[in-house]
């Protein structure tokens, strides 16, 4: 019997080599009469996939190679309840229109941007305006003898899609015209983590304390 049994033990060493099982848990086997490892422990040991979401299979996007308006208008496509925007210059019409089809798909969309971009040329906030869309102005009531500009580029997307509906973000170098979005060297990367959202939310919403709204 004993002699069967050592065999046994032999077998199961030599089994346990030779397809690289993972490493049994310290104190296994002393309350467990049964053969493999625990349901749980095993799952733990498995890899697991670094992606977000299958919507999701990259999060850093540079242009000119990448098209940031694609992605930036991909994500506001699938946002469900908020889109807050602050960027320093919005020139660019498309994602102006995609603001715009968000605010009438029920989403909540605002917009900060700094006083500069109101007197540019070819600024879009009068078009956002017209189609509901609030728009604040940072720097008029922060006037000095030393300009202070508004210079973020994100936006805070609070129930996407593409994150199994929990809040995302969007950061970066690129302001919202099209030379930014498809023929300079710019940046925009997509956070997932709720720490950062939470700190970029907070400093969205102090910037709007300080800021007035445009009215056209």
């Amino acid at each position: 019997m004993k002699k069967i049994a050592l065999s046994f033990l032999c077998v199961t060493v030599c089994f346990i080599h030779a397809h690289k099982l993972p490493q049994v848990p310290p104190g296994f086997g002393k309350k467990h009469f049964v053969i493999g490892m625990p349901r749980a422990y095993a799952q733990r040991t498995q890899k697991t996939s670094t992606l977000p979401h299958k919507l999701l299979p990259r999060r850093v996007f540079f242009s000119p190679q990448d098209n940031l308006e694609k992605e930036i208008i991909s994500l506001i496509e699938r946002e469900r309840k908020s889109v807050k925007v602050a960027v320093y210059s919005f020139t660019n019409k498309n994602l102006v229109a995609a603001l715009v089809d968000a605010k009438k798909r029920g989403v909540e969309v605002a917009v900060i941007t700094d006083e500069s971009c109101e007197r540019a040329r070819f600024n879009k906030l009068a078009d956002l305006h017209e189609h509901g869309v609030p728009v604040y102005v940072y720097g008029r009531e922060q006037r000095s003898a030393i300009p202070h500009p508004m210079h973020h580029k994100f936006m805070l997307l609070e129930c996407n899609e593409c994150n199994d509906n929990k809040s995302m973000m969007v950061v970066g170098s690129a302001n919202w015209t099209h030379s930014a979005m498809g023929k300079n060297q710019e940046n925009i990367n997509i956070l997932l983590e709720p720490e950062f959202i939470d700190a970029y939310r907070k400093q969205w919403e102090q910037m709007q304390k300080e800021s007035k709204k445009f009215n056209g």
